[in-house]
């Protein structure tokens, strides 16, 4: 379908893949988007060389998304249809839903200003996920200066209540309490959770519109390699009938629950066969461009809802390519740290059905992508050179 079928596009992300995803998405559908930037090092962000953006605002501030929006899109003909890419941008949407809403589409939960932000807490999303059905793991919250409840289960694992204002730095896996108080900033609200050696985890990225009341997820994102501090570097699309004990429907109920339109996630922890639910994410998901690469293209859809609408037909018209793989570039440093061997990486990576950055199609981002590293590998060599002398 041409771009010209559809209003303005707009995607609002960082210098993540995730946005480069997104951005790949909908080029691929003949839809080029503008992109509203947020700050970033531009030295090291490759998706602004994409060749599918049509237009791009450098962003000031996070907050600079909303002048922009006022200034140049305000009053379409046809209301531009918005993408999030990431956190802070959804939570300023939302915010500010009630001025925005008839001037674009936004991803939302039951059309209520401040009912994604309130969602932000995952101590907000575990009573809902249990009343759907959906299994926890043991969990204390810690508030801003309080101290460690006694009776924590050991070993635990620590993690921001809100990822706007934390992020993977603040996950930790203490073995005692005095471990515990030593990795608790003063300034965050903490989840301290049992902590399970998982066989593995599941991300089941999904679709919704009216309000929750229609939930598209045919397949599940299986993290192969994941780790704390570089997550979902090689992952596989499963069908998401392999999982007969992953409840679909306690998912479905919980998107509904919360009264979401868009694109979603939810992550599960998996030991022995049973999942455990981690969180939620009310917008798009860094793993969403996998489902893309299977013929599954999220982004599209949630345009097809908003401007000429959704024949559920659409979903699907086209045989799923399943299970397929996808792995990114980052993911060598495995091979750095002794977790995987060359050989096996490079067959991996070659028989790989998509990358994070490398893509034929659009190969400026990823050629800016291994600049970077070439340039950072010679200085750190230069910089030793430079010690030694």
């Amino acid at each position: 379908m041409l771009q010209s079928s559809f209003p303005k596009v707009i995607i609002f992300g960082n210098a993540h893949p995730n946005t480069l995803g997104l951005v790949r998405s909908l080029g691929e559908k003949g839809i080029r988007p503008i992109l509203l930037l947020e700050p970033c090092d531009l030295r090291f962000c490759c998706v602004r060389f994409s060749k599918y953006i049509d237009k791009m605002h450098y962003l000031k501030s996070v907050a600079d998304g909303l002048r922009i929006l006022r200034e140049e899109y305000w009053n379409e003909d046809e209301k531009p249809i918005i993408l999030n890419a990431g956190d802070p941008s959804i939570c300023l949407l939302d915010a500010h839903y009630g001025e925005l809403k008839n001037h674009f589409h936004i991803f939302n939960a039951r059309s209520e200003q401040g009912r994604i932000n309130f969602f932000m807490d995952k101590s907000a999303q575990f009573p809902v996920a249990e009343k759907c059905g959906l299994n926890l793991i043991k969990t204390w919250r810690v508030k801003v200066g309080e101290e460690p409840p006694h009776g924590i289960t050991y070993p635990c694992l620590t993690k921001g209540n809100n990822s706007t204002s934390s992020g993977k730095g603040d996950m930790f896996v203490c073995n005692n309490m005095n471990e515990l108080k030593n990795h608790l900033r003063k300034d965050i609200d903490y989840l301290v959770q049992e902590y399970i050696e998982k066989d593995y985890e599941l991300c089941a990225v999904g679709f919704s519109w009216n309000h929750g009341e229609n939930v598209f997820l045919p397949a599940v994102v299986r993290k192969v390699r994941d780790y704390m501090n570089r997550q979902s570097v090689y992952i596989r699309l499963d069908d998401i009938r392999n999982y007969s004990t992953l409840d679909v429907g306690a998912i479905k109920r919980f998107v509904k629950e919360v009264g979401y339109e868009g694109i979603f996630s939810l992550e599960f922890l998996c030991k022995g066969g049973k999942y455990f639910f981690l969180e939620s994410n009310l917008r798009n998901d860094a793993c969403c461009y996998i489902y893309t690469s299977a013929r599954i293209n999220y982004p599209y859809l949630w345009c097809l809802y908003n401007s000429s609408g959704l024949d559920e037909d659409i979903l699907y018209d086209k045989a799923y390519k399943l299970p397929i793989h996808m792995i990114s570039e980052d993911d060598i440093y495995d091979v750095f740290e002794g977790k995987v061997g060359f050989l096996r990486w490079l067959r991996e990576y070659a028989v790989a059905d998509g990358h994070v950055y490398a893509n034929i199609y659009d190969l400026k981002p990823f050629m800016f992508y291994l600049w970077v590293h070439i340039r950072q590998a010679v200085k750190k060599v230069l910089r030793k050179l430079h010690l030694h002398k």
